[in-house]
């Protein structure tokens, strides 16, 4: 029975240093990811700030176009809820 046991904590004690390598390799990948990720979205971010800054009329136009649609939709999706069930 002893024997059983050590070979148990042997098993349990090499699975569990396994498990933590293939974590730490993931996490190594994942931070790697999200660095990459980090980046474009920052050259993507300044690109859009620089758009805007140099056509703001456009712009603003495309805003309130967006809050003019979304507005319409919510207020149709409100009417249809407060109507009566057939």
């Amino acid at each position: 029975m002893n024997e059983f046991v050590t070979d148990l904590e042997k098993t349990v004690q090499t699975t569990c240093h396994e498990a933590g390598d293939e974590l730490t390799s993931a996490m190594k990948r994942g931070k790697g990811l999200y660095m990459a990720l980090g980046r474009r979205v920052g050259k993507d971010v300044h690109a859009a700030n620089a758009a805007m800054h140099e056509n703001p009329y456009p712009t603003m136009l495309a805003g309130i176009g967006a809050g003019a649609v979304i507005g319409y939709l919510v207020a149709c999706s409100m009417k249809s809820a407060n109507s009566p069930q057939r």
